[in-house]
């Protein structure tokens, strides 16, 4: 069996500030090294992490960074891990966005799977995207559990890939907090399940919460 394990960033400074990151290149925040950290114990006591990748973003690269640290991996940079592109989007805040492009935010805040960021990517254009990717990672790891620091967005749509959600349904699956696990594991038949989602229980008073506006 494969196994994936989906590790959203720890909190950055977007996330502090209340802006929508998409490629822009924010760090983690003090807390947010916290949170990542707590979550690289949390995975070393668990699992046994053969190789780690990364979106080439500084907010996952920080996050993985404390998990291959753990295991004395090399941490590979992978640009198809990003977040979604947000265009116009880009470093504006969550108000913001609400206030100037109110029917197309909307659609992103209340049905994703058809939302499509003004200038930048669709949720289909980022799922084909990070589906690519991760299927070709996984192939050339078969029965390895495999270190993917990521974005909030790109676990949602692999997650609705893996469990066969349609995108006109992904609104249904929320949103997973910051340095959250999520697993997903392919069989020898090459189906997906995903046992885990968005679990960050070992965090307790690191935390942090979603803003009600995204």
């Amino acid at each position: 069996m494969t196994r994936l394990i989906l590790l959203r960033h720890g909190e950055s400074e977007a996330n502090r500030a209340g802006l929508f990151a998409g490629w822009s290149d924010y760090p983690l925040t003090p807390l947010g090294h916290a949170q990542a950290e707590s979550a690289a114990k949390y995975i070393a006591e668990n699992y046994h992490i053969a190789c780690a990748y990364t979106s080439d973003l500084l907010r996952a690269s920080q996050t993985g960074e404390h998990v291959s640290t753990r295991f004395g991996l090399p941490l590979v940079r992978e640009k198809g891990l990003r977040e979604i592109y947000a265009g116009e989007w880009e470093g504006q805040s969550f108000d913001a966005l609400c206030a100037n492009y109110g029917e197309a935010y909307r659609t992103f805040r209340e049905d994703i799977g058809n939302a499509h960021c003004t200038g930048g990517e669709s949720f289909t254009e980022l799922q084909a995207r990070v589906v690519a990717t991760v299927q070709r990672i996984a192939a050339e790891h078969p029965g390895q559990d495999i270190l993917i620091a990521t974005h909030a967005t790109v676990v949602r749509a692999l997650v609705c890939f893996m469990r066969g959600i349609a995108p006109s349904e992904a609104h249904g699956l929320p949103w997973v907090p910051n340095a959250s696990v999520s697993v997903a594991e392919r069989d020898g038949r090459g189906t997906w399940s995903v046992p885990v989602y968005g679990y960050h229980a070992y965090l307790r008073d690191l935390a942090t919460e979603l803003p009600p506006n995204v």
